[in-house]
C-alpha cells in the first residue's frame, strides 16, 4: 500500500521516515544536505518508501514523474 506523506513546514513524514528539508532550491554547482531519520517504533520489520524527486530543467522524457529514490530501513528488536 502507498503511504501518504505529511508535510509540516519543510519536513516530510512518510511512514517511518522523516525527511528535512523536503523542498527548496539548490543553485547550479551548489549542494544541499537532506537529512533522513528512521524511527521504527516497536515494530521489528523492514520499512520501505519511494519518493519522487523533481529536478527543474530535467528532461521530462527521462523520468516523467521525477527521479525515484527508495528509502529502506529495518528494525531488529533483541530478545
Amino acid at each position: 500500500p502507498r503511504s501518504e506523506g505529511k508535510v509540516t513546514g519543510t519536513t516530510l513524514t512518510i511512514g517511518a521516515f522523516v525527511i528535512s528539508p523536503c523542498t527548496g532550491t539548490v543553485q547550479s554547482g551548489a549542494s544541499q544536505t537532506v537529512t533522513v531519520k528512521f524511527t521504527a517504533g516497536a515494530a521489528a520489520k523492514a520499512f520501505m518508501e519511494t519518493l519522487l524527486v523533481d529536478v527543474s530543467e530535467r528532461d521530462p522524457a527521462d523520468q516523467p514523474r521525477g527521479y525515484k529514490y527508495e528509502l529502506v530501513g529495518e528494525a531488529c528488536i533483541p530478545g
